[in-house]
């Protein structure tokens, strides 16, 4: 369905504390645990009204971007009662912080798209255009078939509130059925990976680059009517293969545009073996060159560029910069998210602000496959969310300043633990749509339908 219009925030309350809560925790002995999670702390977040778009609202894996005046969200996922089975969606909405008649934040829906539904594609933002491509359909991921789509297009947003904009198809990727596309980046020569820093750039200045470990590097122009391939990558032979006895390519390659190279760092899958991947690409010299991919050789890691290094962070590992001319890794102070008996499963909402990299939830799996620990040591079914570990204790979100090597904790945001939510740095706050709600997957049982969809997208101002 696609409708118009717009759709104002609503500021949180911060919950009071129940006087009669406390004097009961206080005389537990230990022997009654309590399995629900404590109230999360929102100060500092503003919790907005759901976007314009068809149910569930509550998505995993949106596309998301910022143009220098909304945030655009397109498509996304969510589990179904029956387990494997979810809900794919295309459509979108669009988030003008100052864009309503009052001067307030508003939502418009976006035009349809000439794509199928997808979960994990890219928003890449040119300039004066967004470019919507790969993704995949989780439901062919648990119908063992191949789940990566190959089509693409490109969205002109809309003038004034009611501007829901246009799509318009792009030439599909020339790749074999279901393959996916690992990583992707607009590339403008000169220019770093910043919206704010593209406004006046015309987007025929820069190209879409996207990889495959099985198909390579391919560019294309906007107006091309095909996609080019690049040369090939210095990769081992057999990367980009499934391992032995399975049929799918297992691929955690995060990558970061610079302003100079387009930088792949991660491992996949092989033939024989896992391959580590640590590649970046000049398109001025349409070259490679190798790097050390430090700590995103485990998977599991996110990567955003901060102007003059890379930051890299895990729950795992924890931060380390990257320093691209030196081909050096440094690793940052101890963050105050990591909890002892855990191993990463989903990496957390990342975003760069400028001076700071904001962290915010994403789930663990104990290291030994038993149960979970809820933060002060007690082992408990009740904090295993669907095989995902969601300590009830300990932050959410954390904030870390590379300049003096400092973390300091953020609000925890309105919501429990979440895996797979979109984070988009608006200039000004930290914009978090969607997820996996972890609570929705207690104990390992089937997955319930969000409950709560309207608790969907929120935004965090540093202080």
């Amino acid at each position: 369905m696609h409708r118009q219009g717009e759709v104002q925030g609503r500021p949180l309350l911060t919950a009071a504390v129940c006087a009669f809560v406390l004097l009961v925790a206080s005389s537990c002995t230990g022997e009654a645990h309590s399995s629900s999670p404590p109230s999360p702390d929102v100060r500092g977040w503003t919790e907005l009204s759901p976007p314009p778009v068809q149910a569930p609202v509550l998505r995993a894996g949106q596309a998301a971007v910022w143009t220098g005046r909304q945030v655009l969200l397109w498509g996304g996922s969510t589990p179904s009662p029956a387990g494997c089975v979810m809900t794919v969606t295309a459509d979108g909405a669009a988030w003008s912080p100052a864009g309503g008649a009052d001067g307030k934040e508003a939502w418009t829906a976006m035009a349809t798209a000439p794509l199928a539904a997808r979960g994990d594609a890219r928003l890449l933002w040119t300039g004066t255009q967004a470019v919507l491509v790969g993704g995949r359909d989780p439901k062919a991921d648990c119908q063992a078939r191949p789940a990566g789509l190959l089509d693409a297009a490109v969205f002109t947003p809309g003038t004034g509130v009611d501007g829901a904009g246009n799509w318009q198809g792009l030439p599909a990727l020339p790749w074999p059925t279901g393959a996916s596309v690992v990583a992707s980046t607009w590339a403008v020569p000169g220019l770093s990976d910043s919206a704010a820093a593209r406004q006046a750039v015309d987007s025929r200045a820069g190209q879409v680059l996207v990889w495959s470990p099985s198909t390579g590097a391919w560019s294309l122009r906007l107006g091309d009517e095909s996609w080019t391939p690049l040369p090939p990558a210095p990769l081992p032979a057999g990367a980009g293969q499934p391992a032995a006895g399975s049929s799918s390519v297992y691929s955690s390659v995060s990558s970061a545009w610079t302003g100079r190279e387009w930088l792949l760092l991660g491992t996949t899958s092989g033939a024989d073996r896992s391959v580590e991947v640590g590649l970046a690409y000049n398109p001025t010299t349409s070259s490679w060159r190798q790097l050390d991919p430090g700590p995103t050789r485990t998977g599991g890691t996110g990567v955003v560029w901060a102007g003059d290094r890379l930051l890299a962070f895990d729950l795992d590992h924890g931060v380390s910069s990257y320093d691209v001319d030196t081909d050096r890794w440094t690793a940052g102070a101890p963050d105050p998210l990591q909890a002892g008996g855990f191993g990463v499963r989903d990496a957390p909402a990342l975003a760069w602000t400028g001076r700071e990299l904001l962290v915010w939830g994403g789930s663990r799996s104990s290291r030994d496959g038993g149960m979970c620990t809820d933060g002060n040591g007690v082992d408990d079914s009740a904090f295993d969310y669907g095989g995902a570990c969601n300590p009830a204790t300990g932050p959410l979100g954390a904030a870390y300043d590379p300049a003096s090597d400092t973390w300091r904790t953020i609000s925890d945001g309105p919501w429990q633990r979440r895996a797979g939510s979109a984070a988009v740095w608006t200039g000004e706050a930290l914009l978090l749509a969607g997820g996996e709600d972890l609570e929705e997957r207690r104990s390992g049982g089937v997955p319930r339908p969000p409950d709560h969809a309207e608790h969907a997208v929120a935004t965090f101002t540093p202080r």
